[in-house]
């Protein structure tokens, strides 16, 4: 089974810069004709006020080399599952503990709030664009600062990375 194609590939996206490295691992769905955002009553494949595991198959997958900053709270080094709650104009992003393991279980999801390690509130906006692939895009702005950008459908949330000095 692991050997066929996945509707949903396999994606990473990454960025180095001053001694500081961030790699994201996502599962990259896509709309497929779908209403990907939206009330449980329109049957929204990811419904608003809802937890999202971010992307299809594995559970999205956050690694950073050093210690960084999001929204004034300090991300340790290491590796993160990412899962948001998304809202019609906002979005709360959460990174959590636990991490290697399929994004949606037979017997539960393994996701427990208990072991989240970081939530930050983040504003949504509509795009003109539609991206019929799920993306995490990862890109430098000034500084040491980076900005890690959800987009999906025409819907897009981001969140700024500010990096400690070494």
């Amino acid at each position: 089974a692991q050997n066929k194609k996945r509707k949903s590939p396999m994606k990473t996206t990454k960025i180095d810069h001053n001694g500081v490295s961030i790699s994201i691992k996502y599962g990259q769905p896509s709309k497929n004709g779908r209403l990907i955002f939206g009330s449980k009553d329109d049957q929204s494949l990811v419904p608003f006020g809802e937890k999202w595991r971010i992307g299809a198959n594995e559970a999205t997958e956050i690694t950073v080399s050093v210690p960084i900053i999001i929204d004034g709270k300090t991300l340790q080094s290491g590796t993160y599952s990412i899962y948001s709650i998304p809202n019609k104009e906002s979005w709360t992003i959460v990174f959590n503990s636990c991490t290697g393991f399929w994004g949606k279980s037979l017997f539960g999801s393994p996701y427990k709030e208990k072991q989240d390690v970081l939530r930050t509130n983040v504003q949504s906006n509509k795009t003109e664009i539609t991206s019929e692939q799920f993306t995490i895009s990862l890109n430098q702005t000034k500084g040491n600062s980076k900005r890690l950008a959800l987009h999906w459908d025409t819907t897009m949330a981001g969140l700024h990375i500010d990096s400690l000095e070494y």
